[in-house]
Parts: C-alpha cells; sequence; structure tokens
C-alpha cells in the first residue's frame, strides 16, 4: 500500500513536466534546447523552468531554478532518457548554483524563465519526446 501511495506521489510530481507546450529557444550542431511554457513559475526575483536539452542519442529533462536578479542558474532535478525514452539515469539532488555568461544558453534559458510573457515565438510540442523526435529529425538533415 506504502509503494502505490509513493508511486502516485512521484507520478504526480512527475505529471506537469511531461504534458505541456514544449517551445525552442536555441539549438547548436549538437543539440536542441526547449522549455515548457506552460510550467513557468516566477515569484519575485526567482523563476523555475522544466528544460529540455535533445540530441540525436537521448534527452534530458532538467528542472531549473532561475535568479533573474543574481543572475544565476541552479539545476534542482533531472532525469535522462535514451531515443525510446527510457530512463538512462536521474539526479534528484540541488546542483551547483552558476553564473550565467552572456551569449549562451544560460543565458536564453534565464531570459525564457525571466522574460516569459515576451519572450516565446516557436512552435509548441506536447511531450518531451515529440520535441526529441522534432530535434533528432532536424538534427539529422544538417
Amino acid at each position: 500500500m506504502r509503494l502505490m501511495v509513493l508511486v502516485a506521489a512521484l507520478a504526480a510530481f512527475a505529471g506537469p513536466a511531461f504534458a505541456g507546450e514544449w517551445r525552442e529557444i536555441g539549438n547548436s550542431d549538437e543539440y536542441i534546447l526547449g522549455v515548457d511554457q506552460s510550467q513557468i513559475r516566477r515569484t519575485g526575483n526567482l523563476a523555475t523552468v522544466w528544460a529540455i536539452q535533445s540530441s540525436r542519442e537521448g534527452y534530458r529533462v532538467t528542472r531549473m531554478e532561475v535568479d533573474c536578479r543574481n543572475e544565476t542558474l541552479t539545476s534542482l532535478t533531472y532525469t535522462e532518457f535514451n531515443n525510446g525514452g527510457g530512463v538512462v539515469m536521474s539526479d534528484h539532488r540541488r546542483g551547483r548554483t552558476e553564473i550565467v555568461y552572456p551569449d549562451s544558453t544560460g543565458a536564453t534559458l534565464m531570459k525564457a524563465g525571466c522574460e516569459a510573457d515576451t519572450f516565446f515565438s516557436s512552435a509548441r510540442h506536447q511531450t518531451p519526446s515529440a520535441f526529441h523526435r522534432m530535434a533528432v529529425s532536424r538534427l539529422s538533415a544538417e
């Protein structure tokens, strides 16, 4: 019984990150970066953002804390998936706070979290796996 309650609680926690409005915010030759616009939460100078980094090999979904005033990012939790959607690894410990450098992917992620009302113009994808399929298709075409 306790196990069923734990599984239900974990499913409720993970659910919002996997159904939403995933939008591309940046890319390179190796990956495409996106965020779930529907899950951005802003309280004062802090924002929380679910981000996805998708490559040809798989993808990583990360919950980030963005400090808009001090221009820092902190990983709160992440899970890495293979191309089939299977979990490769997961870490739910708070990561080290990192400084955001100008013109970096971190700067783009910070802008998405801190300026969400005016930032987005890209197409939406309902799930991380749909976002990943789009990313692999584009990366493979290059």
